[in-house]
């Protein structure tokens, strides 16, 4: 094997780990493996935290029963911050703290506290 083929490997082998990595794609993989299932009785509360999170959260709405009740927040940087239909994305300081994390953190706790026996959770 010459500089070019190694080369060439290496970079292959970069890619193909960078891509079974990414975490929208492992969304996809979970849910795909394990269907969620109405529950009739509750809720299902999706929360996501940090870049990934809109990318995952809007590929695990994807995968909900339309026949169940959802409740999602993302929270992430202000660069990855965008509008998901079905979901309340709040943008924070990152790699430093600011005020939006706090109230990010807050929303989250929140709704968690409203949950009851009969919700699940399902955390990205």
């Amino acid at each position: 094997m010459n500089l070019t083929d190694l080369n060439h490997l290496a970079r292959t082998l970069f890619l193909e780990g960078v891509r079974a990595a990414d975490p929208k794609l492992a969304v996809q993989r979970a849910l795909t493996a394990e269907p969620l299932k109405v529950n009739p009785e509750g809720c299902l509360l999706v929360i996501a935290f940090g870049k990934a999170s809109v990318a995952m959260i809007q590929q695990a709405l994807q995968h909900i029963p339309a026949a169940q009740r959802t409740e999602a927040i993302a929270v992430t940087n202000y660069e990855n911050a965008r509008e998901i239909d079905g979901c309340r994305v709040m943008a924070a300081g990152h790699p430093l703290p600011d005020q939006n994390g706090i109230e990010a953190g807050t929303a989250v706790m929140d709704l968690l506290r409203s949950a009851t026996k009969s919700d699940q959770v399902l955390y990205l």
